[in-house]
């Protein structure tokens, strides 16, 4: 998702009274990630935007989660769920010292030269960064609901 290579998936939390989300979930990518790195003297801060679109493929209760405020709610659920994934897979890249995402790429065009860039030294600074996810998925479609 990060990487603006994500196209389509399907999301499930299962059925346990501990599950997240217990929805079947259909999820679509909008539109690439708007990824924002900037530098200061002394830190560096990474803002990550993603957007998401989702279908719920199956209701499996009589509630109406196309209407307000249980459609904010489980949109508000899976968006959180997305960016904690999200931000823990930047941590742990972060503790072993890897860019997968390529936020590094993003600084380049602060500097004018190409040793000015390789002197700015990115791993380091990409360690010690600050990182901000924000997640916002709307329900599209609601999925199959049979009402008797």
């Amino acid at each position: 998702m990060v990487r603006g290579e994500f196209e389509r998936g399907f999301f499930y939390g299962g059925r346990s009274k501990t599950a997240r989300f217990n929805h079947p979930v259909r999820c679509t990518g909008v539109e690439k990630p708007r990824i924002k790195v900037i530098l200061r003297e002394n830190k560096t801060l990474i803002d990550v935007n993603v957007w998401l679109d989702l279908d719920l493929l199956a209701v499996q209760s009589k509630l109406r989660y196309e209407q307000q405020p249980l459609k904010g709610l489980l949109e508000e659920k899976f968006q959180t769920i997305v960016r904690t994934g999200i931000e823990d897979v930047i941590r742990n890249c972060q503790s072993l010292n890897v860019d997968v995402f390529m936020f590094g790429n993003h600084t380049t065009k602060d500097f004018l030269t190409v040793p000015a860039a390789e002197n700015f030294n990115w791993n380091e600074r990409f360690q010690n960064a600050e990182i901000t996810v924000e997640v916002k998925a709307a329900i599209r479609r609601t999925g199959r609901q049979i009402v008797l």
